[in-house]
């Protein structure tokens, strides 16, 4: 892998060679292995990342393929945390349990979008220039 692309807590990060140390907290959203030829594409749920110059080791909650999620699944999930938000009796636990099932609904979608953008599966997604 020459680059890695991560969706840290405070951002997005793109790591390549020689990257600064780093520890981070990760939030769900989609993870890029990337080489000269092609890159692959995963779902992550959370977790920690650690770089440490040429080196990066991801602790993660959950990874999934492209092929493992589910599009209507995260649709689904997606309507129904919308929907638990926009209810007013929910107690503030419901509303951040909602609004950590929306993030995970969407960075599945997003996922997915990442496909239909390239016109076929994440292997064959260019590399960034």
């Amino acid at each position: 892998c020459t680059y890695l692309e991560l969706c840290g807590a405070d951002g997005q990060l793109g790591i390549g060679p020689g990257h600064t140390a780093l520890v981070t907290s990760l939030k769900p959203g989609v993870v890029r292995l990337v080489n000269a030829d092609a890159s692959l594409a995963y779902y992550c749920g959370g977790g920690v990342a650690k770089i440490t110059g040429d080196k990066v080791v991801v602790l993660a909650e959950v990874l999934e393929a492209y092929s493992a999620v589910d599009l209507e699944r995260a649709k689904s999930a997606e309507n129904r945390a919308l929907e638990r938000l926009g209810a007013t009796n929910d107690t503030s636990l419901d509303m951040a349990r909602a609004l950590a099932a929306l993030e995970r609904a969407r960075a599945r979608l997003a996922l997915k979008r990442l496909n239909e953008s390239h016109g076929s599966s994440p292997v064959s997604v260019k590399p960034p220039h």
